[in-house]
């Protein structure tokens, strides 16, 4: 959940990155690779919704749910907030963390719920310490775009590095990980 990666990108600091957001990035070089889904997640034990997990939720039924989000100005919690907005729905958000690995800790000990990609928890999901539903009404998306610097030159390393990482990304959609179509077409 790093906000630094298109200052890391733009100075040279790393040569590609993903990023989810592209104002501001004219001069770069982007690969749609994938849109992503929001999904609302819980501990096993503090479900709070009267559907079963799994069950698709409309994000009206989250309005009252206590929530743990990054703080405002992240990214994700922007994408959140506006399609509560569009929406109509006021979400309780009782915690507000920039840092992922705490917020999924709070939420697989029951102390609220958060809405993440589905491969940002896939670990606690996999290990049975957290439960994930899709939400609908609306659904919620983001595009995931991996990009680097035209003016950068780019080495032979550079490359073959890039050319892997869009391949394990290929492959962690195959297999489940990242759930979403692949928009990026394999050699």
């Amino acid at each position: 959940m790093s906000g630094f990666i298109k200052t890391w990108v733009d100075d040279g600091t790393v040569d590609i990155g993903f990023l989810y957001d592209l104002s501001g990035v004219e001069h770069f070089e982007i690969t749609h690779v994938l849109n992503e889904q929001l999904f609302f997640f819980s501990a096993p034990d503090n479900w709070p919704l009267e559907t079963t997990p799994g069950t698709p939720v409309p994000l009206r039924d989250l309005a009252g749910i206590e929530l743990v989000l990054p703080g405002e100005p992240h990214g994700l919690r922007r994408i959140i907030e506006t399609a509560a907005a569009e929406a109509e729905v006021r979400l309780n958000v009782v915690t507000e963390l920039d840092a992922m690995t705490q917020i999924k800790e709070l939420v697989a000990r029951g102390s609220g719920c958060s809405i993440f990609a589905p491969a940002a928890c896939h670990d606690y999901v996999m290990t049975g310490r957290m439960i994930m539903t899709p939400i609908i009404d609306p659904v919620i998306s983001r595009p995931v775009y991996l990009v680097r610097n035209r003016s950068a030159v780019q080495s032979r390393a550079c490359v073959a590095v890039e050319k892997v990482t869009l391949n394990v990304a290929a492959d962690m959609v195959k297999r489940g990980i990242w759930q979403s179509k692949l928009l990026w077409n394999e050699p």
